[in-house]
């Protein structure tokens, strides 16, 4: 059986802001697509700081309605943790579009409330990171909506920046990439295994990465960020 036939966990957070080190949870979705269709679980979190302007217009989420409808943070974290190490305890891959920046907000709001981060337990699909692979050539952008059009998966505008349709179309996404052939290869991405994509996923981002910064560089234009660390960036102790 192929991994493709599996249940897949999907995963995806609404957030205050672009820089993954400093922006804070609003909203959250882990759910499971399996042949039985899609259960997911949903969290809205208050919020001790406002929620930027230029947030709210992307994911419709104001601070009042976070703090008059949202949990308490300390234990939405818990939860959002626990319900990602359920899934890969029960041998189901996670898909994340833009894993890195996803896991890595996740990982440091669980430092600052005391729950000590995030471990990868098991592995991680990154349908963007898989497209810009098997398809690098390809002109455009390649933005969430972006992606899904390119592979025929549904997704409304009225939809896009909401934590569960944007969960539910990484599961899908990530399903219909299973069927690309891999680089200088015969075989789809199906026909090998989880944790051999894990690892092929780790280091087609490090080149990508590199060769971005390396082509800003050259037309006068380098990256305050070349951080090539994939799914998961590293603590390195900074101030929460």
């Amino acid at each position: 059986m192929s991994w493709s036939d599996l249940p897949i966990a999907g995963f995806d957070l609404e957030t205050t802001g672009a820089d993954p080190e400093s922006a804070r949870v609003v909203a959250a979705c882990v759910g499971l697509q399996a042949a039985e269709g899609w259960v997911a679980q949903s969290w809205l979190l208050r919020q001790s700081s406002p929620i930027p302007v230029e947030a709210t217009q992307v994911h419709g989420i104001t601070t009042e309605l976070a703090n008059a409808n949202g949990e308490d943070p300390t234990v939405a974290l818990a939860q959002i943790r626990d319900a990602l190490y359920s899934h890969w305890k029960s041998g189901w891959p996670v898909a994340a579009f833009n894993a890195p920046y996803d896991m890595t907000v996740l990982d440091r709001d669980l430092r600052r409330v005391g729950l000590g981060g995030l471990d990868v337990r098991g592995p991680i699909l990154d349908p963007r990171v898989i497209d810009k692979e098997v398809d690098k050539y390809r002109k455009g952008r390649r933005q969430l909506g972006d992606v899904c059009a390119r592979y025929g998966v549904t997704l409304t505008p009225s939809e896009a920046h909401g934590a569960d349709a944007d969960a539910h179309a990484a599961c899908s996404l990530a399903r219909q990439l299973g069927r690309s052939r891999l680089p200088r290869s015969p075989k789809t991405l199906k026909e090998i295994s989880l944790v051999e994509i894990h690892s092929w996923q780790a280091n087609a981002y490090r080149a990508a990465m590199l060769e971005f910064a390396a082509y800003r560089r050259r037309i006068g234009q380098p990256l305050e960020d070349t951080n090539t660390e994939w799914p998961l960036r590293e603590f390195c102790g900074a101030s929460l």
